[in-house]
């Protein structure tokens, strides 16, 4: 009976904390009754609404003249604002082909007879006096 008891004050305890989560999380969510306030647009500015006016106001129509009358009017004709005029662009490059001539070979300078004479005759240096390379460094003070 007593582990009855235990078990009924643990759940109670535990749906007692589970009720106040989420009390207080529907009470986060629920809108302000104050804050009901009927929805308005914001105003627009005075410039920008003038630019929307001038935008979608329709454009005045001329009549075409006719030849036999001038026209004597006060304001002058409404010409269009974009139109097509002649542009100047940048200029193409002016691009020249060289004709590359084929290379021509090297004149090697012949040396003079008796240079290469007494090149032939000299002996090559002796194996001898070649000293052999030696692989340890000379300065580690150890």
């Amino acid at each position: 009976m007593k582990l009855l008891a235990i078990l009924a004050a643990y759940v109670a305890s535990a749906a007692a904390l589970f009720g106040v989560l989420f009390g207080g999380v529907f009470w986060l969510v629920q809108p302000d009754p104050s804050g009901a306030r009927e929805r308005r647009t914001a105003t627009i500015p005075p410039r920008i609404a003038e630019s929307i006016e001038r935008k979608w106001a329709p454009l005045p129509q001329i009549a075409p003249a006719k030849a036999a009358e001038p026209v004597h009017s006060v304001m002058a004709p409404v010409r269009a604002v974009m139109h097509e005029a002649p542009v100047s662009l940048t200029p193409a490059p002016k691009v020249r082909i060289r004709e590359v001539a084929a290379p021509t070979a090297a004149k090697r300078k012949t040396r003079p007879v008796a240079l290469r004479e007494a090149a032939a005759t000299q002996a090559p240096p002796a194996a001898a006096a070649v000293r052999p390379v030696a692989s340890g460094r000379s300065d580690s003070p150890y």
